[in-house]
């Protein structure tokens, strides 16, 4: 006889991998043989591989198995798209990894696509308001979709412009990593760049997100902020609580050590948007995101952003901009490393 574990932990697992195989194939299958048959898609679409397949599959089961039964009227979103727009623009479909995806070329496609969001939805990101993705970074313009998205991402167009204002900051830590490291690190013999360039990184986008210097160049009076920022970080990636979010309201200690932490970024974040209110008040200038969306209204509603609008899109911010600036940051270099000249 089967035992209860047994069917638990193997059989049920195993049954639904299997279940999704076929669902994912049968779809794209649908999917090829209808866009062999409409002239105005492309003529031949790649074929799903047995590696593409199971990459999907698993990519699914790791980032937790979101609007599956939204698939096909997501394939009907970008049949009529490229429809409308392919010859126009450039937009065209590919599979990625199991199923088409509109592929954007160009400034003008994607005009197209911001334009006409209501014809280019989002994939859903977040689909359980219990996982740590949704608990940490809240509803921001990188996750919501429709008008929510639209007002917010309306009143931070403000926010992008006049970005070389930031150019001051970026050199000034950029020199004072240079100062500390020729003070603190033996530069004949290698080191370890990392904990430099994400210093350097976190304090140039303190000043420019929200006008807060964490000077973590010099010393380690923020360092609390920051470790709950990287172990929150850390949690993200763990596959379990993203296909079982209801783990994330379990009474664990992991739990209570990841509210504690969102609760020390939470404290963080409102102190400085109240002090940035603040600093408005008494009419001290400030030419930081957080300054620039703090004065954004919404034209339709005549309201501007809540404190936990604030709150939620200063975080993803902060994350996007973290992780782009330090790889950029090491690509710069890697160019001065090998082509000096």
């Amino acid at each position: 006889m089967f035992s209860i574990l047994s069917i638990v932990f193997v059989y049920l697992p195993l049954s639904i991998a299997l279940y999704l195989v076929y669902y994912q194939w049968t779809l794209g299958y649908k999917f090829r043989k209808t866009s062999q048959a409409d002239p105005s898609l492309p003529e031949t679409l790649p074929g799903q591989t047995v590696f593409g397949l199971l990459y999907g599959m698993a990519s699914k089961l790791v980032l937790y198995v979101v609007g599956i039964k939204d698939k096909k009227h997501q394939i009907d979103n970008a049949r009529s798209a490229y429809q409308k727009y392919g010859s126009q623009t450039g937009l065209y479909l590919v599979p990625f990894p199991l199923r088409p995806a509109v592929a954007v070329c160009g400034p003008e496609a994607a005009k197209q696509v911001f334009s006409n969001w209501k014809l280019f939805p989002k994939m859903p990101i977040v689909g359980d308001k219990r996982t740590i993705l949704s608990k940490f970074m809240g509803e921001n313009v990188v996750f919501t979709d429709g008008e929510t998205w639209k007002r917010m991402r309306m009143m931070m167009n403000p926010s992008f412009r006049n970005i070389e204002r930031f150019g001051a900051i970026f050199a000034e830590k950029s020199k004072l990593c240079l100062e500390r490291l020729n003070k603190t690190e033996n530069l004949s013999q290698p080191f370890k760049a990392h904990p430099w360039m994400m210093r350097m990184t976190v304090d140039i986008l303190g000043s420019c997100v929200f006008d807060f210097d964490f000077d973590s160049l010099v010393d380690n009076t923020w360092d609390k902020y920051l470790n709950s920022y990287h172990y929150l970080m850390s949690c993200l990636v763990d596959p379990l609580r993203q296909l079982v979010p209801a783990t994330n309201t379990w009474p664990l200690e992991k739990n209570r050590k990841i509210d504690s932490a969102i609760a020390d970024l939470d404290e963080l974040v409102y102190k400085v948007i109240q002090e940035t209110k603040d600093k408005k008040a008494k009419g001290i200038a400030s030419q930081s995101l957080l300054s620039v969306m703090l004065d954004a209204v919404d034209e339709e509603s005549n309201t501007k952003m809540t404190d936990k609008e604030l709150r939620d899109n200063i975080i993803v911010f902060f994350i996007a901009g973290l992780y782009f600036f330090l790889i950029e940051f090491f690509h710069v270099l890697f160019y001065l490393l090998f082509y000096r000249s």
